[in-house]
């Protein structure tokens, strides 16, 4: 009886999540509200973490004793526009078909903070031993802008035991999955005559050098001894590289 009333609050706040336009080029302050409201019904407080224009926050929460190492629940606010695509029903109005339940962010990630959101009652009751803390930023569809803020936040707390990250995996438990750094290089020439090239610096040959150097890196990683089946591909891809835009100024008169 307890599971079913707690899958019905799960569809009853995801119904009320997917309704928030949490586009990432918009606010999120109204879904951010709607949940630190909820969980206030419930007794629990909740910290807001806002970037810098206070038009956006990430949300921590945590229930039971926070002195000790507990498991945290994380997910994004945050969806992907939904101009220019063809949407049987409206986006952001939970529609149900079938057993499903269909909107943008229904799976990535809403249907995650819904269940965590609905769960809370039971957390409360068991939770007395080891915390749980709901972990939610915001700008993960553009770059987990606001993950930085809130990991400082988390680290705060004594070092989790766990952390469950409700992105959809077709309810596969993943155990692990590559870490990623990103760097923008900027290559700048100089302008010269095309007859005196020595006295000039062209940029698209040297940020082509520079591509061609990180892929010829990035074979020989594919081909190193340090692999892992678990993954796919099962090699080190961190020196691709992606060309956003070359400028240079090396122009003949």
């Amino acid at each position: 009886m307890h599971s079913v009333k707690t899958l019905d609050r799960t569809i009853e706040i995801l119904s009320q999540l997917i309704g928030y336009a949490s586009v990432s080029s918009e606010s999120n302050n109204d879904i951010v509200e709607y949940i630190a409201s909820y969980l206030s019904d419930y007794g629990i407080a909740s910290r807001r973490i806002p970037d810098a224009t206070g038009a956006k926050a990430s949300l921590l929460a945590s229930i039971g004793p926070t002195d000790r190492p507990g498991i945290v629940l994380s997910a994004h606010t945050d969806v992907v526009p939904v101009e220019g695509q063809v949407w049987s029903s409206p986006p952001f109005v939970a529609s149900r078909v079938g057993d499903r339940l269909i909107g943008r962010g229904a799976t990535d990630m809403k249907g995650f903070i819904a269940s965590a959101l609905a769960h809370v009652p039971c957390f409360k009751e068991v939770a007395t031993a080891t915390p749980v803390h709901i972990a939610l930023s915001y700008d993960e569809e553009v770059g987990c802008r606001g993950t930085p803020d809130l990991v400082t936040a988390v680290s705060e707390l004594p070092r989790p035991a766990l952390c469950v990250v409700g992105e959809p995996t077709r309810l596969r438990v993943v155990r692990a999955h590559k870490g990623k750094v990103a760097r923008r290089l900027v290559v700048t020439g100089r302008g010269g005559h095309s007859a005196l090239p020595h006295r000039a610096a062209n940029a698209v040959v040297a940020a082509s050098r520079i591509a061609a150097s990180l892929a010829a890196f990035a074979d020989r990683l594919a081909q190193a001894d340090a692999r892992d089946a678990s993954f796919d591909p099962p090699y080190d891809t961190s020196c691709r590289i992606v060309a956003r835009g070359i400028h240079t100024q090396l122009c003949p008169r």
